[in-house]
């Protein structure tokens, strides 16, 4: 018996098939990538973590850009642990020169999928340049609250980390002063305040897992997605959604 030829598809009425309908083809699923971010170190990706008996002396950055993370000393080397890089308050990763990015008072967003072990001092998650007045510009704790320190002036939120509880916090800067930085905490948004120029040095002094030379954090970190950009809330929660279905976390839309 020949083979029939497939039905046609269509709408189906009293009459029968009425008209044909086209099909799309799903969706692609979204990536970081789409938002062409300048960093991107993900704790899932074993394939990106150079480690001996655990001890990380590299996190490759997966945006293409090859703005790896390093650590030479042992002594101040994280953990890796199955999808997180564990910090004891004496770990941290140095990362290159990022001046062609963030220099200034350029825009910026920042993604930290993090958590702390104490809320009873300074956590550094990551951080952009040195000690120096207005040229650092990290992303910490103070007492379990997101900080934006700045050196000389900052601001703490009441956006508040519990103990042990991974969270996605985001850090924008739109504009050019303190005031113009809006913190994130699993979408929960807070303005920073101060009035104060953001004049970030991005030549030197930037890590994982410390603010400058100190604040080293006691805690650990699955994910940092960075871009030189604002972005949009649409977009911001393109990425929190992202995170948060890959890490089991929650994320309210803007």
């Amino acid at each position: 018996m020949p083979s029939q030829p497939p039905l046609p598809i269509g709408k189906i009425g009293k009459a029968g098939i009425s008209s044909s309908v086209s099909l799309s083809p799903p969706s692609a699923a979204f990536s970081p990538l789409d938002l062409s971010p300048v960093l991107w170190f993900d704790a899932s990706d074993a394939s990106t973590i150079t480690q001996s008996a655990g001890a990380v002396s590299q996190w490759d950055d997966k945006s293409g850009n090859a703005l790896h993370a390093t650590q030479g000393t042992g002594s101040n080397q994280p953990t890796f642990n199955t999808d997180e890089l564990v910090f004891t308050g004496t770990h941290w990763l140095n990362l290159p020169d990022l001046s062609a990015y963030f220099n200034g008072s350029q825009n910026r967003t920042i993604f930290v999928v993090g958590e702390v072990d104490t809320v009873s001092s300074d956590e550094g998650f990551f951080s952009l340049g040195p000690n120096t007045t207005g040229n650092k510009f990290p992303i910490m704790t103070n007492l379990g609250a997101l900080r934006l320190e700045i050196t000389g002036s900052g601001a703490t939120t009441s956006l508040s980390m519990s103990v042990d509880t991974y969270a996605i916090i985001a850090l924008k800067l739109d504009g050019t002063t303190l005031g113009d930085c809006t913190y994130y905490l699993n979408g929960t948004s807070e303005a920073v305040t101060g009035a104060n120029t953001i004049n970030t040095d991005a030549s030197n002094t930037n890590s994982i897992g410390r603010v400058a030379l100190g604040d080293k954090l006691n805690g650990a970190i699955r994910e940092i997605i960075a871009f030189d950009s604002a972005l949009s809330d649409a977009d911001l929660n393109q990425v929190g959604n992202y995170l948060e279905n890959k890490w089991a976390l929650t994320w309210t839309d803007l």
